[in-house]
């Protein structure tokens, strides 16, 4: 009777084991306690995921320190830009205005120019270049030159006599022409 009983009591028993083993193992699995291994390669994933995300940071906020450096070096370029062409565009502008002064004065210059080139015709035409005036024959037309630049009514009556009388001193080709001197000016005054 014993046997007849004991497997009975065997298969019972081992069935009962068998599902004590088998609820404890289920019951292992979802504990979630870190030492089950599903746990563990969850725990073992999540640290390594961790790792990477510190690491991705740790990147990143090197990139941003990168960035912002740059950001800053540019700014100091742009700044330092800004400074130069300001500078330039006073530069510039004081370039124009010195133009600007210097056409108006080669303009006075041109003006003078032609004024000098008049006169310059003007005596030109007065002097008549010839050896048969001698130097006492020159100052003589310079003087009177110089009498015809006074006005008329300062000239002493020696200024007066000597204009006068020129045409009795030289001859009328060597002779300074009053009449012609005096109209001349007047066309150039």
């Amino acid at each position: 009777m014993n046997a007849a009983i004991f497997a009975p009591l065997a298969v019972v028993l081992a069935a009962a084991v068998s599902g004590f083993v088998a609820w404890r193992i289920a019951k292992r699995s979802t504990s979630g306690a870190i030492d089950t291994s599903e746990a563990a390669t969850l725990w073992d994933e999540g640290t390594i995921m961790r790792q990477e995300l510190r690491a991705e940071v740790a990147n990143l906020k090197t990139q941003l320190i990168e960035a912002v450096a740059a950001i800053t070096a540019l700014n100091t370029d742009v700044s330092h830009s800004r400074q130069e062409t300001e500078s330039a565009r006073r530069e510039t502008q004081q370039s124009r205005a010195e133009t600007v002064e210097l056409m108006r004065q080669i303009a006075g210059l041109h003006a003078d120019t032609r004024h000098v080139l008049q006169d310059t015709k003007y005596v030109l035409e007065e002097v008549k270049t010839s050896n048969a005036l001698s130097i006492g024959a020159l100052a003589d037309n310079i003087e009177t030159r110089r009498i015809l630049d006074l006005p008329e009514a300062d000239r002493t009556e020696m200024e007066k006599n000597h204009l006068t009388s020129a045409k009795d001193r030289l001859p009328d080709d060597l002779r300074a022409k009053q009449g012609e001197i005096e109209q001349k000016k007047k066309s150039h005054e």
